[in-house]
């Protein structure tokens, strides 16, 4: 209710200053856009492309973003979408810029540097928090609350960003004569409904801007196709967001530019959907009913923030204290809703099985098949070297941009669960050797025999092109084309070599001394009808017909080879209640009187059994052992031993 009377309020406060420069409304048509405001559905949409792109992505990819998309507040959006997202700020600002006399084509141009201080800023602390997200999704830890500070850092640069423009083009606004404004309104009418027709710069306009970098014309467009759109559309068109364009962290927009445009969220959405488990789809739905409440907090803020910008178009201030409040409330949330995504996007990933992450990087391959082929240039990344004091460190910092896209498969120890093996540790670490990874190809066992351990040189021809090092290795990862890139990933890589537990254990040990430390786990599992081979652990390492063929028991295997085999074992009856009364006590089941399955009489029997119903107290136990050494014990399924006291 606040919000709508602020709407009220301010727009009769406009019309009665300068009627003349009300927002009027476009003669074309327009769509209905309801479609395009908060959707559970598209929300849906938006995570699930940007858990494909975030996953497979670059640190470049993350940081690529479309111009116009910093401090859009002016109704561009709502205008691109009306005409069905057929008309360009290039044509429409040129036609605004020709419509121009020289006095505001030349603050068009002072805005223009005037804008670069802010927008750099904007730019940096975005880039900024992309390297937060990248360490997060590296396996690093990360503190939520400094991620959400940074995200309100940004949120205010971006809003003053908005209040420079916004001056600038306020500056103009008063300017413009009654016949500007008109062929403005017509114009607008026109690309909305589809008529706009081809413009042709004239050629001293053309003569005028020559020697001008193409970026920084398309900066201009920007600037000339906002003044455009700020001042014939309406405080609604203002408003206008995509559910796409908050939180634009995660690659999507690099991954449209590099498939042509031919890519759909819808069409990425529905296919990554597909691919994932129930549980993953659940984890992403979740976040969407939490962004639903961010997204209206965000819009409800950026409003407010609109209402202020368009203070500039009647000739008032915009209030810098303002701004800067209300820009970092809408970063804040914005932030929110980052963190959001990201953790969702991982809790994604940290249930992933090795054959959707490779289904994941042929659908990234699929869009965009030749990427891997192309040598981008970082963006943006000019100003963080700046602050690190060495070319080592510059390059470390470098491969641990280029190790978040290895961590789709492979995470650092705090990372935790991945479908790949850790590389923590890797340079001089035994080929295909990590103890929780049970799942190695035969192509890259065979190569271990040969090979032996990761040297430096063997890992860098492997990341070069892994199937013409090891043909047949199940890893779908294409490999790294520039050797600057790999030696940078190695150079991270080496920072993870020493062995990170190491530290933790050995102040463990400190605080509690080394018997704490050197204790190892004890599981014992016992099963029902679990025949001589009925695992594919060889009961006995000589004889291999002790194992199943058929049977995969990895996680057995695991324990198998990271502990203690008893090959030489035997069982103390055929039955289950005398043989788990002997593992309990050691003691035999004659010695128990325990000697039957259950206590009850059974005429088939030979001879009477010796049946107690109860394993008295008086004997010692395992558990109680292992409890008295310092162990916490506990016992799971089923036991069929009753105790008495």
């Amino acid at each position: 209710m606040k919000s709508a009377l602020c709407f009220a309020v301010v727009f009769l406060f406009m019309l009665c200053l300068k009627p003349g420069l009300a927002y009027g409304q476009p003669s074309g048509p327009l769509r209905d856009l309801s479609e395009f405001q908060i959707d559970e559905r598209k929300e849906l949409q938006a995570i699930a492309s940007r858990t494909l792109t975030w996953l497979t992505g670059s640190s470049e990819q993350n940081d690529y973003i479309s111009v116009g998309r910093f401090a859009n507040f002016f109704g561009f959006v709502k205008f691109r979408v009306s005409s069905a997202h057929s008309l360009t700020r290039s044509a429409s600002g040129q036609e605004v810029y020709a419509l121009l006399d020289t006095d505001q084509r030349a603050r068009l141009l002072r805005l223009l540097e005037e804008q670069t201080p802010p927008f750099e800023r904007t730019a940096s602390r975005r880039i900024e928090m992309n390297r937060m997200l990248e360490r997060l999704r590296s396996g690093e830890r990360v503190d939520r609350a400094s991620f959400l500070e940074l995200a309100e850092r940004y949120g205010q640069a971006e809003a003053e960003l908005g209040r420079v423009i916004g001056t600038g083009l306020g500056q103009i606004a008063v300017t413009l004569t009654d016949a500007q404004r008109e062929e403005m309104a017509a114009m607008r009418g026109r690309y909305v409904s589809g008529q706009a027709g081809r413009f042709e710069m004239p050629p001293e306009l053309r003569e005028e801007l020559r020697g001008r970098e193409n970026v920084e014309t398309q900066e201009l467009w920007n600037l000339s196709s906002r003044l455009l759109t700020w001042l014939t559309g309406t405080q609604e068109d203002n408003d206008f967001e995509t559910v796409g364009k908050p939180s634009q962290h995660f690659g999507f927009v690099s991954l449209r530019v590099e498939s042509g445009h031919a890519v759909k969220r819808g069409a990425i959405a529905e296919e990554v959907l597909e691919l994932l488990s129930e549980q993953q789809n659940d984890a992403l739905r979740t976040a969407v009913r939490e962004e639903t409440a961010r997204f209206t907090a965000f819009l409800e803020t950026r409003s407010l923030l609109c209402r202020e910008l368009e203070r500039a178009i009647v000739g008032h201030e915009v209030r810098p204290a303002r701004i800067a409040s209300l820009g970092g409330a809408m970063g804040r949330i914005e932030g929110e809703m980052t963190w959001g995504q990201a953790t969702a996007i991982l809790a994604v990933r940290n249930l992933m099985t090795n054959e959707q992450a490779e289904a994941l990087l042929a659908m990234r391959k699929k869009y965009v098949p030749d990427e891997g082929e192309a040598e981008t240039a970082p963006v943006s990344d000019a100003k963080a070297d700046t602050e690190i004091e060495s070319l080592a460190a510059a390059q470390i910092a470098r491969g641990r941009q280029l190790f978040a896209q290895c961590a789709l498969c492979h995470v650092t120890p705090e990372g935790g669960r991945s479908p790949g093996p850790s590389l923590s540790g890797i340079l001089g670490r035994d080929i295909a050797s990590d103890p929780n990874y049970l799942m190695y190809s035969p192509a890259m066992r065979e190569y271990a025999r040969d090979e032996g351990s990761w040297t430096e040189a063997r890992l860098e021809r492997y990341l070069e092109s892994p199937r013409t090092v090891i043909p047949g290795t199940i890893m779908g990862f294409d490999g790294m084309p520039k050797g600057s890139d790999r030696a940078a990933l190695i150079a991270y890589l080496k920072t993870l070599s020493a062995d990170e537990g190491a530290s933790e254990a050995e102040s463990k040990e400190t605080a509690q001394g080394p018997d704490t430390v050197s204790r190892q786990n004890i599981v014992l599992l016992v099963a029902d009808d679990q025949d001589w081979a009925g695992l594919s652990v060889r009961m006995d390492p000589e004889e291999p017909g002790s194992a199943s063929s058929f049977v995969q028991t990895p996680r057995i295997e695991q324990w198998a080879e990271s502990g203690v085999r008893f090959t030489r074992g035997y069982s103390p009856s055929p039955v289950c209640s005398p043989s788990r009364a002997s593992i309990q006590t050691g003691m035999s089941p004659g010695a128990l009187h325990w000697t039957k399955a259950a206590p009850s009489v059974n005429d088939r029997d030979l001879e009477p059994p010796k049946s107690e119903r109860n394993l008295n107290t008086d004997y010692l136990t395992i558990g109680e052992v292992l409890r008295d050494a310092g162990y916490t014990t506990a016992h799971f399924g089923k036991w069929h031993l009753e105790v008495t006291v």
